[in-house]
């Protein structure tokens, strides 16, 4: 892998991580819930939450894959949806999710 890819990945997990809190929360998830649709344990969430250890890149893969199936069964509240295309980042495909 290139440093420029590193370092974009790198951006891309600490961003989606910056907002990895208000995201679980605009959800109603819990950090279990969370843990469980993504593969790993809650206590991993809220470490990941608090910073307290860094995002891997198959994290990073896994959230977009449940944010976006989520997205695409439909979140019954529009603010919600948009709140979490927003806080998924500009690289996420808000185009395709519509609003139930």
């Amino acid at each position: 892998m290139t440093d420029a890819v590193r370092i974009e990945r790198e951006t891309k997990m600490s961003a989606l991580q910056e907002n990895l809190g208000a995201i679980r929360n605009v959800l109603g998830w819990n950090s279990t819930t969370f843990g469980y649709k993504i593969g790993v344990t809650g206590q991993t969430i809220n470490n990941l939450i608090r910073k307290r250890t860094p995002m891997s890149w198959t994290q990073y893969i896994a959230i977009h894959v449940v944010i976006a199936d989520e997205l695409e069964r439909g979140i019954q509240n529009e603010a919600n949806a948009i709140a979490v295309r927003y806080f998924m980042g500009e690289d996420f495909p808000i185009a395709r999710y519509t609003v139930t």
